[in-house]
């Protein structure tokens, strides 16, 4: 997918109050108060004043994740939105993030281990490889061998053998669970000598765990 179209069309169209208090973004044009969206990152309901509210936690052309925000989904675009729910990464970004899962895999095979392991792993690509298949359970994902894109995970990913043609693979389901984690929560002195609470860096997390069998 060309990204520079995404950055086009994936836009916030917000009303100049709302960011009185931050530093502007990088504008579209100059003529209008519509900014580039890099990527919209995690969903959530909040509920303020008896009104469900859905907000999505923008990341911003151009900014850090320290200045990510979230943002009413009033603000958002539909095409933001659209490709948040369906994501469309590039090959490159899959390849990568099955790469990182797979030996991260492989290491647990080797692993005496029971504990679940958590590696980085985008939002997105979660989505893109695993939305509406297997069974969530108490915020887990349990998924099945045919679950898993043979074109992506090649046969006997879920293996590992020594050179004595030992070792254990997947005994399924495996389970998986997506979610942010935050840099340390923080504060600053301001010149009037209140404390003022700094802004969380996200960062996109994958954790997994499974049985394992001799073979």
């Amino acid at each position: 997918m060309d990204y520079r179209k995404l950055h086009e069309t994936s836009t916030v169209d917000l009303l100049s109050h709302v960011y009185k208090n931050y530093r502007p973004r990088k504008k579209i044009s100059s003529t209008s108060n519509i900014y580039e969206v890099e990527r919209l990152i995690w969903k959530r309901e909040k509920r303020e004043r008896f009104i469900e509210q859905t907000e999505y936690l923008v990341k911003w052309t151009g900014y850090s994740k320290y200045e990510s925000t979230w943002e009413s989904s009033d603000e958002i675009s539909p095409e933001c939105i659209r490709l948040f729910e369906k994501p469309e990464p590039e090959q490159l970004q899959i390849l990568e993030a099955v790469d990182s899962l797979r030996a991260a895999v492989e290491s647990r095979l080797k692993s005496n281990s029971r504990l679940p392991l958590t590696i980085d792993f985008p939002t997105h690509i979660f989505k893109y490889l695993f939305e509406g298949k297997g069974a969530v359970i108490r915020g887990w994902l349990y998924l099945e061998e045919a679950d898993f894109n043979r074109r992506l995970f090649k046969k006997s990913w879920d293996v590992c053998l020594d050179s004595f043609g030992e070792g254990h693979k997947i005994s399924y389901p495996i389970r998986l669970r997506s979610f942010l984690s935050w840099s340390p929560k923080k504060f600053v002195r301001q010149t009037n000598g209140q404390l003022q609470l700094c802004s969380r860096a996200y960062q996109e997390r994958l954790s997994f765990s499974f049985a394992r069998s001799p073979c």
